[in-house]
Parts: C-alpha cells; sequence; structure tokens
C-alpha cells in the first residue's frame, strides 16, 4: 500500500513529537523510502504472512513465496523458522488466549475525515469478546518495539474506528488492544489496553500536530522520536545550530559521537557481564542468541543424501579459494595477472587514520555512481 506523506502509523509520533521535522525533511531533499534490505524483507515477510492468514497458503508450503513489491526476494526455509512460525505461534496463542475468532488483514486505517491525506495499513483487525484488536507484526532483529504508548498503533486504531466497513469488527464504544508479535526478538505480544477516551485524545492532538508542521516556523524538539527521523544527521537541535550543518559543528559532533559509542558498548559489555554472574538489571534480561541452522554431522549428512543418489553437484558447492589462502598452495610468479587490490567502497576515518584521504572530488564522483546503481 502507497505510504501517506501527510501522516501514517510510522511518521505520527515524530509529528507529534516535532511538527518541524516535516518541513525540516522537505528542505533537505531527503527521500523517506530508501527500500533498504531490512525494509524490503519486512515487507515479504508481512506478504506472506497474510498469505498464510487468509488460507492462500500454509506454512509447509510458504517457502518459495514472493511478493510483487519485492521483485527477486523470496521466502526461504531460515524464515519460516526464525520469523513465520514463532510469529504464527505467538499469534494462535494471542487468540486463544482472548477468544479472539473473528479478523481480517490489511485494512485501511481511514483518517479522512479528522485529516484529509492521512491513512495507513493495518496488519491485522479483530474482535475479541469485549475488546477490538489491533495487531503489528514487526519482523526486525534490532529494536524491541512495545505496544504501551505506541503511536503507530494508536494511529491505527483511531484510523479503523473512522473505516464505515470495518464496522462488523470495531465497535467505538469499546477499549482497545494494541498488540505487537515481534518473533525475532520477544516470546510473548506486547500488548496494551487503551480507552476510547484515549483515543479521542489521540486524535485531536495528531490533528494539530499535522496543522502545525505545515506552517513555515513549525517548531523542532528532539525526544525518543528523533532514532527514526531522516533528517537527524542535518538538525539545527542535534548540531547545535540555527542553519545546516557545519565542517566544524560536524567535526565536534563525530568527535563526541565515537567517544559516546565506546562509552555505550562498554556499559552494554558490563551490564551483559553482570548478568552472566547471575545478577539482576531492572528492564533486562538473557536470550540465546539467534539460532543458525546446520548439520549435525556434514560427512554423515552428504554420505546419506549420496546414498539417496543424489549428484554431489546438486548438495555440494565448489569454490576457487581466495587470493590470500592461493597464496600459501600456489607459485607466486603462476598468480601474476590474476589478482588485484579493489576496495569495496568509502568510509569515513578519523586524520589519526594511517591510510590516504581520498581527494573530495574523486569522492563525491564514487558516491554519485554507486547512487546511480541503486
Amino acid at each position: 500500500m502507497k505510504h501517506s506523506s501527510v501522516a501514517s502509523g510510522s511518521t505520527a509520533g515524530r509529528i507529534m513529537g516535532c511538527p518541524g521535522s516535516v518541513q525540516l525533511i522537505r528542505n533537505l531533499h531527503i527521500i523517506t523510502d530508501t527500500g533498504s534490505e531490512y525494509a524490503l524483507e519486512g515487507t515479504l515477510l508481512h506478504a506472506a504472512i497474510e498469505a498464510i492468514l487468509q488460507g492462500e497458503r500454509t506454512i509447509d508450503d510458504i517457502v518459495g513465496f514472493t511478493c510483487s513489491e519485492t521483485p527477486g526476494l523470496a521466502v526461504d526455509f531460515d524464515h519460516v523458522s526464525d520469523a513465520l512460525m514463532p510469529a504464527l505461534a505467538q499469534f494462535e496463542n494471542f487468540c486463544e488466549q482472548y477468544a479472539m475468532n473473528i479478523y481480517d488483514t490489511e485494512q485501511f486505517a481511514d483518517w479522512s475525515p479528522r485529516i484529509p491525506g492521512a491513512f495507513g495499513s493495518i496488519d491485522v483487525v479483530g474482535r475479541a469478546g469485549q475488546y477490538s484488536v489491533i495487531l503489528d507484526w514487526k519482523f526486525g532483529r534490532g529494536v524491541p518495539v512495545k505496544a504501551e504508548g505506541n503511536a503507530q498503533l494508536m494511529f491505527y486504531a483511531a484510523g479503523a474506528r473512522m473505516n464505515a466497513e470495518l464496522e462488523d469488527l470495531i465497535e467505538p464504544r469499546l477499549n482497545t488492544l494494541l498488540v505487537i508479535i515481534q518473533p525475532r526478538i520477544a516470546g510473548e505480544p506486547s500488548i496494551a489496553e487503551v480507552t476510547p477516551k484515549q483515543l479521542d485524545e489521540f486524535e485531536l492532538e495528531l490533528a494539530a500536530a499535522v496543522a502545525v508542521a505545515q506552517t513555515p516556523d513549525a517548531p523542532l524538539a528532539t525526544g525518543a522520536h528523533c532514532r527514526w527521523c531522516p533528517a537527524k544527521p542535518g538538525c539545527p537541535l542535534k548540531l547545535g545550530q540555527a542553519r545546516g550543518p557545519k565542517p566544524a559543528d560536524l567535526a565536534e559532533a563525530l568527535a563526541l559521537a565515537t567517544e559516546m559509542e565506546d562509552w555505550a558498548r562498554s556499559v552494554f559489555k558490563m551490564g551483559e557481564q553482570q548478568l552472566l554472574d547471575g545478577g539482576t538489571i531492572p528492564g533486562w534480561k538473557l536470550v540465546q542468541k539467534r539460532a543458525t541452522r546446520k548439520w549435525v554431522d556434514e560427512v554423515v549428512a552428504q554420505k546419506r543424501l549420496r546414498g539417496l543418489r543424489y549428484r554431489l553437484r546438486d548438495i555440494t558447492v565448489a569454490t576457487l579459494k581466495s587470493p590470500a589462502q592461493m597464496e600459501k598452495v600456489v607459485k607466486a610468479e603462476h598468480l601474476e595477472g590474476l589478482i588485484e587490490s579493489r576496495s569495496s567502497g568509502l568510509s569515513m576515518a578519523p586524520d589519526s587514520d594511517r591510510r590516504p584521504a581520498v581527494p573530495q572530488a574523486s569522492a563525491a564522483l564514487k558516491n554519485l555512481a554507486s547512487k546511480l546503481k541503486e
């Protein structure tokens, strides 16, 4: 579904927290839809789980599933084992616990009666006894997301009330359960309950923020919403200046960021060690790292598959050794003209780094060429 440029589930919290971010993004000519590999994977998994819930596919035949929005990307066995299966298990447990036996997927959050041009797409909307339900899938591995105070789900819940086609699922007088299922991070859903009055207040607050955001002097403000703001690198408040970023300000910010990055790593290391030693930290716990599928015994696996008459070329991969590995077994003169040193791209480093600086004109051309390839 196309994303709203006025307000959507993913931008509602930022607009309310920082109305000025709308103009800042526009003034900096930032393209917000980057189509990263993580975003594309999320889109694929959303489409896959929708196909399963709609009865178009089963979990047993979902491997190989593709969707039109992610050409060249397909569901694989790892997607099934670490994302889709645990997500479905959590969903089924929720349905059983709250007696949700009626629901629909990919429904329209219609804000047009309150904010023209604002809309969103709800992953799952349903009825569970005396509750309306708004459920959102999160397939990322990075940041845990909570349902409590979640502006994205509040946006969906309020928008669902305004969609006349959802009146059989959404009862405006009932409380709403906001649910987030994040299978790669959490073993159970995050659930929050909101009242009709809270949704009414959210509608008013967002409508007011959107109106302010359209004015030239809309105020900027820092907060948790900054984390996902695409204009963050050029934000005057973040850089402590009135206009666009200057080299001196960036130099100071980078020095501070380097120092804070080291500090943050040491804090996480200390916290992890305290938990490993049997201590406790409020709000944190030890969990198993992401499981990867490996052969119990490669030799046994290959013998069995060969015994079943699978061809060797179908079950093994032959690749040329790397130059570093080859130099240990092949004479140097036999490798002349076959090896080159090629940088994978450009990266920023402090002046103390021993590598020579790339001339600015050359760097700009390489950056442009990289963007053109995309």
